[in-house]
């Protein structure tokens, strides 16, 4: 049978989550949070998070002339560039969302239209970012953004609404 990307995901950690020192998963601490019903959804989902969303991403309120394609385009990449913050002591994940969604804001959403994206550089996306010098591993942040916007224009018609809408809600497709 032909592997999916989840399993990908965890054939490629596995030998790390067995192997890990310093974090380990504590499985009876999360049984007991289950048990204890602590980590029921209703419980995840009452949490507020809304100064999170507020300072972080796109707010429904303020950015409701942007359309689907361009929040979802932001959302994948903000993923797409959210890893490894070192050596950089300032860096934090408040400054790539944060950021980014400025920078959607002064663009129109233009910065990651999939064209945008299929050949933003690194110094480009430090400006979108707003960030005063060179991001770790800047070109490897933007290839991987540059992955993104070809495939989105080769497969998808240049959206990432439409690469949501196809997978019909699954992760794994």
């Amino acid at each position: 049978t032909m592997e999916g990307p989840l399993d990908a995901v965890r054939r490629t950690t596995a030998e790390v989550a067995e192997v890990a020192e310093r974090v380990k998963i504590n499985r009876a601490a999360i049984s007991s949070l289950v048990r204890e019903g602590k980590l029921r959804e209703d419980s995840v989902r009452s949490l507020d998070l809304s100064k999170w969303d507020e300072t972080d991403h796109l707010d429904p309120s303020q950015d409701a002339h942007l359309d689907d394609d361009t929040r979802c385009q932001y959302l994948f990449a903000v993923d797409a560039i959210n890893f490894c913050f070192w050596p950089d002591g300032e860096l934090e994940y408040e400054h790539v969302a944060g950021g980014l969604k400025e920078s959607v804001r002064r663009t129109g959403g233009t910065c990651v239209s999939s064209e945008s994206l299929a050949k933003v550089t690194g110094p480009e996306l430090r400006g979108w970012l707003s960030w005063p010098r060179p991001l770790p591993q800047e070109r490897e942040r933007a290839r991987l953004l540059n992955e993104l916007g070809g495939a989105l224009n080769a497969h998808f018609g240049g959206r990432a609404s439409e690469m949501v809408r196809r997978a019909g809600g699954s992760a794994s497709e």
